[in-house]
């Protein structure tokens, strides 16, 4: 039995709107609780209240916000350009130059990307406790440049390829 196409796009048009409203309703809760004060945080059946914004006052006051911040961001600009600076160059070394088992070297660095990160978690408290960087933005940033750099080589690669020459 062949379903008319009007019916068909109704039916995608309510699954498409119920997993929308399951998707976003996660976030429209966690900004109601947000906004409640902290004896109505435990009643979740208050679903009127008067909003109040202490919580995010309390947020900026007290909890040293902007230090962890700055530390985010740190971590962050410092981890993207060192990735992009030492990815795009071993891409452009695997894109344009021929060289004994390039291929072979190309998939070991995309296998780098399918190793699980709690499988380096290990190495790499050892390596930070043996060489003093434990609590330091260095042994972060490496952290995250074991996972950050083959996947900029990767994808750089590609595009590398696609400038003509």
């Amino acid at each position: 039995m062949k379903l008319s196409k009007a019916l068909k796009n109704s039916l995608w048009a309510i699954a498409i709107t119920i997993i929308s409203i399951l998707a976003v309703f996660p976030f429209f809760w966690m900004l109601l609780v947000s906004l409640k004060t902290r004896v109505l945080t435990y009643d979740p059946s208050v679903w009127f209240f008067k909003p109040t914004l202490e919580n995010y006052i309390a947020v900026f006051q007290q909890r040293h916000l902007l230090f962890f911040a700055k530390n985010s961001f740190i971590v962050v600009i410092s981890t993207t350009v060192l990735s992009l600076l030492l990815g795009s160059m071993a891409a452009y070394g695997f894109a344009r130059f021929s060289f004994k088992r390039r291929e072979d070297w190309a998939f070991w660095i995309l296998s780098l990307r399918m190793l699980p990160p709690m499988a380096t978690v290990i190495p790499f408290f050892i390596l930070a406790r043996f060489t003093n960087l434990l609590d330091t933005y260095l042994i972060l940033i490496l952290a995250y440049m074991t996972f950050n750099i083959p996947f900029s080589i990767w994808m750089m690669r590609g595009f590398f390829e696609e400038i003509p020459v």
